[in-house]
């Protein structure tokens, strides 16, 4: 009788540490004349399973990596990423594509350069064998697997001098792919051994380093967006490993730094041991080989925060698919409920964007507190205080109404300075980015609405950044749920789809008070709709450039997008396009700003 067993690897958390190490072993090795010794990496990340439990980080984390690894010196058409979001089907994570991709990369390298192969997905092993699991995997089926052995047999063939193999034993995910139910930790401790017995085969050279040790979890934290030791790898490569403060990293500080946080942080929030392994044939000169140099590369900040406690995320380059080719039928299949004016069309078609260069957004919606220190420091006046007509608020029988007294400050429902800034029009927000560009010597702005979808996506291809179910938002976005009806009265159409589940606030909520996705942003389905720079232009949308669209070069009326506190299920699709005119305004959009970065 045949048994397997499953592993996750559920975030390569370990492997821009491995690749800065090794790429040092290339450079040491004696090279044919005239070769130029080249470094080639292909980056696996699964998060969508036809057959198995869906995972989360994967993608992200990958995106992650290949981000690093282009900045430290990998030629950017030497690392290749398949993964969920991918806009050709040849990088998407099929098995066929991934088996390609492994053999054309092994046949380019030459003697005397790097590969890597890094995989992040789920992994089953069986019959003392280990097997990765492609996006169409099925556990049952080997055939639909591919084992470690084969691609170890395809870089045994390679010519390169050093070849690595990076995956992440996560055993947190039981044998059965969809079964969730929890381990003792004994059976934690046999279900890690076949893994770490098929580790100690793997060809000599290879250093291996585990974001765990055996019979233990490598676990994920929501609040990083990413494996907590990938989480402390990175913040180490930015500087906080370096312990001696001379300005490098070295490997021993890197692993030492990693190792430390790691287990005290899963102590501390967990309650649990996570404990990372170094395995390889080390020497002192490895162990103090600088990772990061002075004047190595230059770096731009993975998080800023500003001159008025604005904190922005750095949005790495990539592509995506942006829009949808979904007809109405389509939607309600999948389980929307529709109004009947409901229109669809203005998101077609779906098409492919590049977003060239990395950006910084707000990791939070413009807060109320925030544009108040723009107000006190230039006396604005907002539209809503100048049209005699005021803004949109409700009375305390769920009307809602535009009444003269209502304002960015004051509608008639609980707010702090902690919430995001509402009945604020398109041209009272692009007056705040003018003041912050101006106090700071910066250019703030408004996203494109490219950007936007890109950010709010943020590697998936579902309906909502979370996945493609309604439930899937639960923890994740304040929007209008089956409880709030009764205290909105505008809210009384039966076309009008409600999330059934609370969120906890009726109104707007403060900032950052669930879950963010996985680029760190928060609130991208909810809480406030966000304007965006372009012109809303249906045409132009439809036709617009691959790379970097910005819009149109004019319009009557200004992009938002994102859903918001009383949004149906419909509108709150990370392809569902909206639109105001400038100087509109209501209780429920806001904004968040965008900015280029300056190199270090």
């Amino acid at each position: 009788m045949r048994t397997y067993e499953l592993n996750h690897f559920g975030s390569i958390v370990f492997m821009p540490f491995l690749v800065l190490v090794m790429t040092t072993a290339v450079r040491a090795q004696d090279v044919e004349q005239g070769h130029r010794s080249e470094k080639w990496a292909v980056l696996i990340g699964v998060d969508d399973y036809a057959y198995a439990k869906d995972l989360k980080y994967c993608g992200a984390d990958m995106q992650g990596l290949q981000k690093e690894l282009t900045s430290v010196g990998f030629d950017a058409r030497q690392v290749l990423l398949l993964n969920d979001g991918a806009t050709e089907k040849r990088l998407q994570p099929y098995k066929s594509n991934i088996e390609k991709q492994i053999e054309l990369t092994c046949s380019n390298a030459e003697r005397g350069d790097l590969v890597l192969i890094a995989f992040s997905g789920h992994g089953v092993h069986a019959d003392k064998v280990s097997y990765l699991c492609p996006t169409e995997a099925k556990p049952d089926d080997r055939s639909t697997l591919i084992s470690l052995d084969w691609v170890y047999e395809k870089l045994q063939k390679c010519e390169a001098d050093l070849k690595l193999v990076m995956v992440d034993a996560c055993r947190n995910v039981p044998p059965e792919l969809n079964n969730t139910r929890d381990f003792t930790a004994e059976e934690r401790k046999d279900r890690s051994r076949a893994f770490t017995a098929d580790s100690e085969r793997l060809p000599q050279g290879i250093l291996l380093l585990s974001s765990c040790s055996e019979g233990e979890f490598a676990q994920e934290d929501v609040e990083f967006g990413q494996g907590v030791f990938m989480h402390f790898v990175l913040e180490g490569l930015r500087g906080k490993a370096d312990t001696d403060r001379d300005k490098a990293v070295t490997l021993n500080e890197l692993f030492r730094f990693a190792s430390k946080e790691t287990k005290l942080h899963v102590s501390t929030k967990f309650s649990d041991s996570q404990r990372p392994k170094l395995k390889g044939n080390l020497t002192i000169e490895a162990l103090d080989f600088e990772i990061v140099s002075p004047g190595q590369r230059a770096t731009i900040a993975d998080e800023i925060t500003n001159s008025i406690g604005m904190k922005l995320k750095l949005i790495p380059a990539g592509e995506f698919l942006m829009g949808s080719n979904e007809s109405r039928g389509d939607l309600e299949s999948a389980g929307f409920v529709l109004a009947d004016d409901f229109d669809i069309s203005d998101e077609h078609p779906e098409h492919k964007v590049e977003i060239t260069k990395p950006f910084y957004l707000g990791i939070h919606e413009v807060t109320r507190g925030q544009f108040g220190a723009f107000v006190a420091d230039t006396k604005y006046k907002t539209e809503a205080e100048k049209n005699e007509r005021g803004g949109w608020g409700m009375d305390a029988a769920g009307v809602a109404a535009q009444k003269a007294e209502y304002n960015w400050q004051t509608n008639g429902l609980p707010q702090t300075d902690s919430h995001p800034v509402v009945n604020v029009s398109w041209n009272d927000a692009a007056a705040f980015c003018e003041w912050l560009s101006a106090k700071e010597g910066k250019q703030y702005r408004l996203p494109t609405e490219a950007e936007w979808e890109y950010s709010c996506k943020a590697g998936t291809r579902t309906h909502f950044s979370t996945g493609d179910g309604l439930a899937s938002l639960k923890g994740s976005e304040n929007v209008m749920g089956t409880s709030d009806k009764s205290k909105y009265a505008a809210h009384d159409d039966a076309k009008y789809q409600l999330f059934k589940f609370d969120d906890g606030w009726f109104y707007t909520m403060p900032v950052g008070r669930l879950k963010s996705n996985a680029f760190g942003l928060y609130d991208m389905h909810g809480n406030v709709c966000e304007f965006c720079s372009d012109w809303y232009d249906k045409e132009y949308y439809a036709s617009s450039p691959q790379m970097d669209p910005v819009g149109a070069t004019s319009g009557s009326f200004r992009v938002h997008r994102g859903g918001h506190w009383s949004s149906c299920a419909p509108d709150c699709r990370s392809a569902r396009r909206n639109w105001f005119n400038p100087s509109a305004l209501d209780f429920a959009t806001g904004f968040r700003l965008a900015l280029s970065p300056s190199v270090k």
